[in-house]
């Protein structure tokens, strides 16, 4: 007997996983704002020489005049226009006085703020990668923590320190600072995701668990069009950043449990207190933003923020623990109670604790395990090492493709809006055709990226809108093959390794996120090169793909053995596929006729 037919007994996919569902994907709302914020809040504006021989005021009028013609030229927003002629000759001066920044798209950036331009500005791109770096560093630390003090615990943790990084960030005073804190955000967000997943994930049912990631793909894709909207009624980066990483703080009835949330049912002034502070956090923010066209998005924000404390008021433990972690950790008494809850907000029977007692999580009592069992055996490191690159190449891509989005040339609001808004359709076709078979839809979608990528490079440069569908296209296929891939590692990889196995995949991720912007500013050399990269490595993977194993419709292998021997392993039972392992040695047993019984009702 598997924790999958346990699982499945109570409810794989009842009231209390779509409850836990909601929680898992509000945060992801704010993860894509700090993911995806530095398209705004590093923006770099059209600017010039300030010339100290010219007053403010004119320089400003001078400014507009001339923005056309002075920035088709790279040396006019370097170099000081009035000490280009000395002597008859042409010589290169740079600006002694600063710069004049264009305020018609934003209020202000970081660049503005610092001047992180002409011999600066690789600084800006320098930033990007520090913060993509904290999502390596956050990848490892957190999810080998999360193996060992579990995956509620390290989730929680994250959140909090998610918000007090962010909010943190509004007030650096030099951009040393700005890029220490966006780091340690970039080590939370990296807690966040894997943790909410996974957690997700070992709720779920076998047939149902490909909803975990492709459930929380849907928040991030709404946080990502929603950013759009607020940074373009806040022009401020400072406002920007507080009014993104404000609402982090009504996640703090995450940690709440059921006595405190039967209280406040039976209490009506806790509600109300609740929705005084909703009120309280929108006027606040409008206050902090100077501009209350903010109140709009900002309602929506905080009323999704809202809605979490509200589905506190339910049953179910906010964020419970993973039962299939606790079985795996020989914590037997906990996880048997929170399959009993499980099953009473699912409308379901536990099987006897005997039953449950018999599952078999472990091989070989309380052995633990490292990094270092995932490349020990020989089939373990073959997909180890194919599924290292996969994760790679799809960050590599997906935000190499997400932070050029200024380079399209079209409006950048918009821009961000449809880049976000494409990722919808994207999951929906993951939903679709994941059933069938995982292997092939990874391998498809990197094709569709790669293949999209590599036809840009034969448009030619004035046909913008066709540059422009291409990189949609390839953004489409890319977003689907990250739906897929988280799905698929945790398919893939055992119980006592998953959550190593996802942080460590997370790790060479984040190493593709570090290259992101650094290929991106290759543009700049040459136009065909980050294309070409962008193009030829989905590609590759695609091919490496075709040699992982199928998972659709098969039980989570548990041990490092169930991994090894995955060919070997009882073929799913169309009729009820939960239920197929083992059935041959134990189908006239008592308990497990039990479990067939319940299980057939759901």
């Amino acid at each position: 007997m598997n924790f999958d037919q346990i699982l499945s007994a109570v409810g794989g996919f009842g009231k209390y996983q779509k409850i836990l569902y909601i929680w898992i994907c509000l945060p992801q709302i704010l993860l894509a704002f700090h993911m995806m914020v530095s398209i705004f809040t590093g923006s770099t504006p059209p600017h010039h020489c300030r010339d100290s021989s010219i007053s403010v005021a004119g320089n400003q009028s001078h400014f507009l005049g001339t923005l056309s013609l002075n920035f088709s030229l790279s040396d006019s927003s370097c170099f000081s226009s009035d000490d280009l002629l000395e002597s008859n000759r042409t010589e290169r001066v740079p600006c002694s006085q600063g710069w004049v920044y264009s305020k018609e798209t934003f209020q202000s950036t970081t660049v503005t703020e610092w001047d992180l331009v002409c011999n600066k500005a690789g600084l800006n791109s320098l930033g990007s990668s520090i913060y993509m770096f904290g999502l390596l560093v956050g990848s490892v630390l957190f999810g080998a923590m999360a193996d060992r003090y579990g995956r509620r615990f390290i989730l929680l943790l994250s959140i909090a320190l998610q918000t007090g990084f962010g909010v943190a960030v509004a007030f650096a005073p030099n951009f040393s600072v700005y890029v220490i804190l966006r780091f340690l955000v970039g080590t939370t967000v990296s807690g966040v995701i894997i943790n909410a997943f996974v957690l997700g994930t070992e709720w779920t049912c076998t047939k149902r668990r490909m909803l975990a990631g492709i459930f929380t793909d849907y928040a991030f894709g709404l946080g990502y069009m929603l950013l759009a909207g607020i940074a373009y009624l806040i022009r401020d980066w400072r406002k920007l950043q507080l009014a993104i990483s404000a609402p982090g703080f009504l996640l703090i009835f995450y940690i709440w449990w059921e006595n405190s949330m039967s209280i406040c049912t039976l209490n009506p002034l806790c509600i109300e207190y609740m929705n005084t502070l909703f009120v309280i956090h929108i006027l606040s923010s409008a206050l902090i933003s100077g501009n209350f066209r903010c109140l709009c998005p900002l309602f929506l924000v905080s009323l999704l923020s809202l809605s979490t404390v509200m589905l506190s008021l339910s049953p179910v433990r906010v964020l419970p623990q993973s039962a299939r972690w606790l079985l795996a950790n020989d914590r037997m008494e906990e996880a048997i109670a929170l399959l009993r809850k499980a099953a009473l907000v699912n409308g379901r029977v536990l099987p006897p604790a005997v039953q449950v007692e018999k599952c078999q999580i472990l091989d070989g009592g309380k052995r633990s395990y490292s990094a270092m069992d995932l490349v020990r055996t020989p089939q373990m490191r073959k997909r180890t090492i194919i599924l290292f690159y996969i994760w790679f190449v799809n960050v590599l891509v997906y935000y190499g493709l997400s932070l050029g989005v200024s380079k399209l040339g079209t409006n950048l609001y918009l821009t961000q809006f449809v880049f976000g808004l494409i990722e919808i359709p994207a999951r929906s076709l993951v939903l679709l055709v994941l059933p069938f078979s995982r292997r092939l839809s990874q391998s498809g979608f990197l094709a569709v990226g790669g293949l999209a990528c590599l036809l840009m490079l034969a448009v030619p440069a004035d046909h913008p809108n066709v540059l422009t569908g291409l990189a949609m296209v390839g953004k489409f296929g890319i977003t689907a093959s990250f739906a897929v891939i988280y799905v698929y590692t945790a398919e893939i990889f055992p119980t006592v390794l998953r959550q190593t196995g996802i942080g460590v995949s997370c790790m060479f991720a984040r190493i593709g996120g570090v290259l992101a912007p650094i290929i991106n500013m290759l543009h700049d050399h040459s136009l065909t090169t980050p294309l070409v990269i962008f193009g030829i490595s989905p590609l590759l993977g695609a091919i490496l793909g075709l040699a992982l194993p199928e998972t659709a419709d098969r039980p989570l292998p548990d041990t490092v053995e169930d991994a090894e021997n995955w060919d070997m392993r009882s073929p799913p039972n169309k009729d009820n596929p939960e239920m197929s392992e083992d059935t041959s040695q134990s189908a006239n047993s008592k308990e497990q006729q039990e479990l067939r019984r319940l299980a057939s009702q759901a």
